[in-house]
């Protein structure tokens, strides 16, 4: 068993946390600066803390074509949720050991150009028509890097750290609330699950208990979103929506 320690400080509100894990990787992965004497994982402050958070981001999609606004997003659009940010969304400063937070998918924007079929997809499932002007807002449920990415010795996903570091944070009230505020401010329309398999239905039950259980549609997470065949990624957003929750 593996000792792990952590704080979580979101606006103004301040909780530590401490659980043990069986998986040896957490020593064998995460560099040795952070391990204590006793041979237990020290996480820094600063990994979760208001400074650390990743803002959400709005689009509108319309004709086919992105483009970032900077507004809030209109009532009833689409929420698309990521999970959680990784490496390439954030910039480090090595002297403060501070992360600097830039934005929701990047370095993997190229793949909204699928949006699109998501849409097709979407619209198809509940018989709507054509969403051709929506806007589109990116949302991390944990808006904090649980991949603990620059922890690392090297910047390789680790999916059992990623998924119990995210699990911790999530079982946090304040930050569930802090997601229930969002969603609550945004009033979706569509919600799309682009959360991963293992996290996926943690985030499905709770918007269902805010009121959103008929607006949830299941999908991969954009990094999956990478076809070249139009039909075999609609195909599959299809299969996925007939074996989810109903």
């Amino acid at each position: 068993m593996t000792e792990i320690s952590f704080s979580v400080e979101l606006n103004h509100r301040k909780r530590k946390r401490r659980f043990n894990d069986p998986y040896r990787g957490w020593l064998r992965w995460i560099h040795e600066s952070y391990h204590t004497p006793e041979g237990a994982i020290n996480i820094p402050k600063t990994q979760f803390c208001t400074q650390a958070k990743l803002d959400d981001i709005t689009f509108n999609f319309k004709n086919g074509n992105l483009e970032q606004v900077n507004r809030k997003p209109r009532l009833g659009g689409i929420l698309l949720l990521l999970e959680s940010p990784h490496s390439e969304e954030y910039d480090y400063d090595v002297m403060s050991g501070t992360m600097i937070p830039l934005e929701p998918l990047t370095g993997q924007r190229w793949r909204l150009r699928y949006l699109s079929l998501v849409l097709a997809a979407v619209a198809d499932h509940w018989n709507l028509p054509n969403l051709t002007d929506v806007d589109v807002t990116l949302c991390n449920p944990i808006p904090w890097q649980a991949s603990l990415a620059r922890l690392l010795k090297v910047d390789k996903l680790r999916t059992k750290i990623r998924d119990r570091i995210w699990l911790e944070l999530w079982h946090l009230g304040f930050v569930r609330h802090h997601f229930a505020e969002r969603v609550w401010e945004y009033q979706p329309g569509i919600i799309l699950n682009g959360c991963t398999d293992a996290l996926k239905p943690n985030v499905y039950t709770f918007l269902c208990r805010l009121g959103y259980a008929g607006q949830i549609a299941p999908t991969h997470h954009p990094s999956g979103w990478m076809y070249n065949e139009d039909e075999r990624l609609r195909a599959k957003l299809m299969t996925t929506w007939a074996c989810a929750w109903q």
